[in-house]
């Protein structure tokens, strides 16, 4: 897979992830209702016929940050001491039982 098919199917995985934006971040669903939507719906579709695949760390690296935004719709911020943050990659690593796209 070159790098120019990559960035082009993350491109439109990032769009038809805007459209669902508003289902991942109400809640109407629950997390776990969203992690399943997201493991039955939207992961398979990056992952298509992706034992053929050859990747570069560019490549690993630009999946990876899609997932991790995907994942900080469905957990939203924290509120620490008052203050919200931003969830950080550890963070979402340890809530996805250290389960990604690329292993």
């Amino acid at each position: 897979m070159t790098v120019i098919f990559c960035v082009i199917h993350v491109a439109f995985l990032s769009r038809s992830l805007y459209i669902n934006f508003v289902i991942m971040t109400r809640r109407l669903l629950s997390r776990a209702t969203k992690i399943i939507l997201y493991k039955t719906l939207i992961r398979p579709v990056v992952s298509h016929e992706a034992e053929a695949w050859t990747l570069t760390k560019k490549e690993e690296k630009a999946l990876l940050i899609f997932e991790r935004k995907i994942f900080r719709r469905i957990y939203g911020p924290k509120c620490e001491n008052g203050e919200w943050k931003c969830r950080m990659n550890r963070e979402l690593e340890e809530m996805s039982k250290g389960e990604n796209i690329v292993k």
